[in-house]
């Protein structure tokens, strides 16, 4: 009998636990790991581990778009930058490039520094700018 895994244990009730907001961070900070997974396997030479890596990246934000909250009054925004996500991963996948890949990572790392700060603000009464 195997023994259960305490972080993927951790992991999933951190996932069960979290609000929207928060699991909207942990999507984002997911799609980075894979855009930087994706990176890596090109320079190593293992371009279907890069496409694989890739494709999980833009399942994130396929998955955002589906269940973008449309009454939200930032929900335009989200949805063109979701979509600016979806075709510059598409892109980076077709032509396996590490500049395209860089690009969406620097802009997700952004977003995800962003987005933490925010929830950090609001967790400490602060209202978000």
């Amino acid at each position: 009998m195997a023994l259960p895994d305490p972080y993927r244990t951790y992991r999933d009730q951190a996932v069960l636990t979290a609000g929207p907001p928060e699991l909207t961070l942990m999507l984002y900070q997911g799609a980075l790991r894979f855009v930087r997974q994706a990176r890596a396997a090109v320079e190593q030479g293992r371009p279907a581990a890069a496409h694989e890596a890739l494709v999980r990246a833009q399942d994130v934000f396929e998955y955002l778009l589906a269940t973008l909250d449309q009454e939200n009054p930032v929900a335009p925004n989200l949805e063109r930058l979701y979509r600016y996500f979806l075709e510059r991963l598409a892109l980076a996948n077709a032509r396996k490039q590490p500049a395209l890949m860089d690009e969406a990572a620097r802009v997700l790392e952004e977003l995800v520094a962003g987005w933490a700060g925010a929830l950090e603000r609001v967790k400490n009464g602060e209202t978000p700018d």
